[in-house]
């Protein structure tokens, strides 16, 4: 299906639950609200209401280091670096934090100045900068080697953050099914009305989701 002459593909099919390689990684005390793998695969990491973050080794399911405290509420968000020496994480206590992968240990002071929960955190495809979205309605762009916010926080009412293709470093936020390159202005397209989805992650060129009957939703972006 193309929407907005196909500036926008959606693609809709998977409705089996896939097969559970491993057994439960089991340690968090409270619900789990986002995961994310590491570059290579090998790594897993893991944000709870707990307010501790978790690294997980992939194959094995075996923590492989204390978990990551410091946050003061929830975390909501987390997402490695592209060489996966980096793990940063959103929270409730309305900062991100920097964390290096391999020891757990806090790369920066926290990154403040939302002033509402941080629900989405991603890395640029270079890795040189952190993109950061709130319940405040802001998109905050801070470098990711000082934690300096280098670029005016932009208005936006979107629900998630997602970066692009690494050959074109693209912020896209979503807004009403209405999918916006956040740098320009631009509108790149717009989902099917009348369905929810949830949990965007970037994708190559684009970005997938689930829908809430749990299909998989691929989005490419021109």
């Amino acid at each position: 299906m193309f929407y907005h002459n196909e500036l926008l593909k959606v693609v809709c099919g998977v409705e089996k639950m896939w097969p559970r390689l491993l057994q439960l990684f089991q340690g968090h005390g409270s619900s789990v609200s986002s995961v994310a793998f590491s570059p290579d695969g090998s790594t897993v990491v893991s944000g709870s209401d707990d307010k501790t973050i978790r690294i997980w080794d992939a194959s094995t399911g075996v923590e492989m280091l204390p978990p990551l405290q410091g946050h003061d509420d929830a975390i909501c968000s987390v997402a490695f670096s592209p060489d996966g020496s980096k793990i940063i994480s959103g929270s409730s206590d309305k900062t991100i934090r920097v964390w290096d992968a391999s020891t757990g240990v806090e790369m920066l002071p926290p990154l403040q100045g939302h002033s509402s929960s941080v629900y989405s955190v991603a890395f640029s495809p270079d890795g040189s900068n952190i993109v950061s979205e709130s319940w405040d309605k802001t998109i905050r762009v801070w470098d990711a080697s000082t934690g300096v916010e280098y670029l005016p926080s932009q208005h936006n009412a979107g629900n998630d953050v997602h970066m692009s293709a690494p050959d074109c470093h693209r912020t896209v936020s979503l807004h009403e099914g209405w999918f916006i390159d956040s740098t320009t202005g631009h509108c790149l397209g717009r989902l099917p009305v009348g369905i929810s989805y949830y949990r965007w992650r970037p994708h190559r060129s684009g970005c997938v989701g689930w829908t809430v009957d749990h299909k998989l939703v691929i989005l490419q972006f021109p």
